[in-house]
């Protein structure tokens, strides 16, 4: 008989379906936890190695597209590591796997694809907003703030 992975006991005790290894998902994480700090790291280096000192210059530069560019990419970063955080944080509650709208099981193949989902891809779609395919285009209109 084969013995069981440490982390099976966790995710039977937490109520996920035996298929769901919730320790397998800590690896991944923490993983990815490992490669976007070191993604942020080299971002904000090459962030300020680009910046020029006066602030002034900085905002007439021909560099200015390329750091609000790069300024832009170390904050998603920091917003994919919260998320990531988050996650970890969920198994460790015993809450992952378990879309946070609805209450639902999220599914392995949607954790498997984006490991740090906190919803199910039924409630992330209800998220978007629709709109008919042939109503007018809202383009160059004044953005409506939510």
């Amino acid at each position: 008989m084969k013995a069981s992975h440490p982390g099976h006991r966790v995710c039977m005790s937490t109520g996920f379906p035996p298929s769901m290894d919730s320790g397998g998902y800590l690896v991944m994480l923490e993983e990815l936890w490992r490669q976007k700090v070191d993604q942020i790291v080299v971002l904000s280096m090459a962030y300020h190695d680009d910046v020029p000192a006066d602030t002034v210059h900085a905002l007439t530069s021909r560099h200015a597209c390329t750091d609000t560019a790069l300024m832009n990419r170390v904050m998603r970063a920091h917003e994919d590591l919260a998320l990531i955080e988050d996650a970890i944080d969920r198994i460790k509650d015993g809450t992952y796997g378990i879309c946070g709208s609805c209450g639902r099981p999220i599914g392995v193949e949607w954790l498997n694809a984006t490991p740090y989902a906190r919803d199910c891809p039924g409630c992330c779609l209800s998220q978007i907003p629709w709109q008919p395919a042939d109503a007018p285009s809202t383009a160059g209109s004044p953005a409506i703030a939510s």
